[in-house]
């Protein structure tokens, strides 16, 4: 099984580095997971941006990554 504290912590501390691209930040999430928790097939990464950076723009953006080992 997962410690999703130790999930969580992954993930923060990459949430902490600046990423232009959603799907970057998704891919390098599935990676770290993969390469942290050995025993993982399969990786689903859903990240949104609650507040996009776009002239006149409201509502949100995101991107779903799909990764298996």
């Amino acid at each position: 099984s997962i410690s999703y504290v130790n999930l969580f912590e992954l993930v923060k501390k990459r949430m902490q580095q600046r990423e232009d691209l959603l799907e970057t930040l998704a891919m390098d999430i599935a990676n770290l997971v993969n390469k942290e928790f050995k025993g993982v097939k399969t990786v689903f990464v859903s990240i949104t941006k609650l507040s996009p950076p776009f002239e006149n723009f409201s509502g949100k953006v995101g991107v779903t990554y799909q990764k298996e080992f």
